[in-house]
């Protein structure tokens, strides 16, 4: 189960499967995310650089990652204000995204389309110290960023271990349960 730890936990929960205790200490922040098609009044200002404090944690221009043919940017909002204006309506929130992206380019930028989306589970404010947990003899294994680093790198790492579990155990010639199978 590689879902964020809450979510995994909550099928556990109701599937009556039991599980560690401290496994309930891995929480998220969230995260609200506004998704702009925008133009500049000058391309050379174009930066993802965003000034300590901001309420905005980053900036993507998903064009130059080839995602897209226009200027298309994920703008990402640092967890305080993402957590403070979470439960606000969706357009409340994105004009205050859209404020605060023309605030960062001191209004020389044009907003053409706008659209919002909210992150439940961004990323790990604290995390297990395992790199996963098996339960059930190995039959079920939780794993991701929650185990680890809380990055990218962080849940490759997780799997990884994972894969060197599941190879170590063949080597043993102990059971490994696929498709819920005995």
């Amino acid at each position: 189960m590689t879902a964020p730890a809450p979510q995994s936990l909550d099928i556990l929960r109701n599937s009556k499967i039991q599980y560690p205790a401290k496994l309930d200490q891995i929480s998220y922040a969230k995260s609200l995310v506004g998704l702009f098609q925008v133009k500049l009044e000058n391309e050379n200002q174009k930066s993802a650089y965003v000034n300590p404090g901001s309420a905005i944690f980053s900036i993507a221009d998903n064009q130059t990652k080839g995602m897209c043919s226009s200027s298309a940017w994920s703008v990402v909002m640092n967890s305080e204000w993402s957590h403070s204006h979470f439960d606000k309506s969706d357009e409340a929130i994105i004009d205050a995204i859209a404020l605060e992206l023309i605030h960062h380019y001191s209004g020389k930028i044009i907003i053409e389309k706008a659209q919002l989306k909210k992150w439940k589970f961004s990323h790990p404010l604290s995390k297990s110290t395992e790199k996963f947990f098996a339960l059930n003899d190995g039959k079920i294994i939780l794993a991701g960023d929650g185990f680890t680093s809380g990055s990218l790198r962080g849940a490759v790492d997780s799997s990884q271990a994972v894969a060197d579990y599941l190879k170590l155990r063949l080597n043993k010639k102990m059971p490994i349960y696929l498709n819920g199978g005995d």
